[in-house]
């Protein structure tokens, strides 16, 4: 999907760049609201998704789906938290796409692409601390060496 990586993939370092300009506490409100919305959101459409129906493909469907994957880039780059529901929400809605595809999407896309450009904006024009990594390292540790098993 272009428009996710060509449109949204700059929204996300701009959030990235404002975000350490706005006060904590309006940051805490403003993503417990996103929260707080997509769950409502999901829970009022569950046939959201259910079915691939080819929307808004032509060149200004593109453009609009495009300028709103900005804007939830935006989100992503600032916000964070629930910003990858908002993408596979979107891709559903407008675009047309079933949950499957849209989830495959945004997995690769919004994981790996925007998560890595919001990290690497912020480790530019932040603070990393690394001693939070270091404390923590033995929980991560066990996540990643611990196998995955159904009981």
């Amino acid at each position: 999907m272009t428009p996710v990586l060509a449109l949204g993939l700059p929204g996300a370092i701009v959030g990235a760049n404002v975000i350490l300009n706005v006060p904590e506490r309006a940051a805490q409100v403003a993503l417990g609201l996103l929260t707080a919305g997509l769950g409502i959101y999901s829970w009022l459409n569950p046939q959201l998704g259910q079915c691939v129906e080819r929307l808004h493909s032509d060149r200004r469907g593109v453009l609009v789906g495009g300028l709103v994957l900005f804007g939830i880039g935006f989100l992503n780059g600032s916000l964070t938290s629930g910003t990858g529901l908002f993408v596979t929400m979107w891709l559903v809605r407008w675009f047309g796409l079933d949950y499957r595809r849209a989830v495959a999407c945004t997995l690769i896309l919004v994981g790996v692409f925007w998560n890595s450009s919001d990290a690497l904006t912020l480790g530019l024009l932040g603070e990393i601390r690394w001693s939070w990594l270091r404390r923590n390292s033995g929980i991560l540790r066990g996540v990643i060496q611990t196998p995955y098993c159904a009981r």
